[in-house]
């Protein structure tokens, strides 16, 4: 028995083969794994990129809008004030109708013309 403890044992061409193949096997895996990995933060940081051109782009259409709003508010106001404040036109003696006070009657209405009481 001591015999087989003290003799030095040597490997066979088949355990070497195998153990070459499984060390082949392990760095293909660890160079692999590693490929992966390095893919994996690419696409994260692609996504943290398009992420931020994203909002990036949504704050910039949020200022456009508020820009706009402010140069229509402009526009509105300046509408409003030329209607309200443009230039009276003179009306011709011809186009006034004389209502006498305290009369209760109205002068006849001209057929064509509205009735401002009746527009809305």
């Amino acid at each position: 028995m001591n015999k087989h403890r003290s003799k030095k044992r040597k490997l066979t061409l088949g355990e070497t083969t195998l153990l070459i193949c499984a060390g082949l096997i392990s760095v293909g895996a660890g160079i692999s794994h590693a490929w992966f990995k390095t893919e994996e933060v690419k696409v994260q940081r692609l996504i943290k990129k398009t992420h931020d051109d994203a909002s990036d782009l949504n704050a910039k259409i949020n200022g456009l809008q508020a820009d706009i709003t402010v140069e229509l508010s402009k526009l509105q106001t300046e509408a409003i004030a030329m209607v309200f404040f443009s230039k009276s036109e003179t009306t011709p003696a011809s186009r006034l109708n004389h209502i006498l006070p305290f009369s209760g009657m109205a002068p006849a209405k001209e057929s064509g013309s509205p009735d401002l009481a009746q527009v809305p």
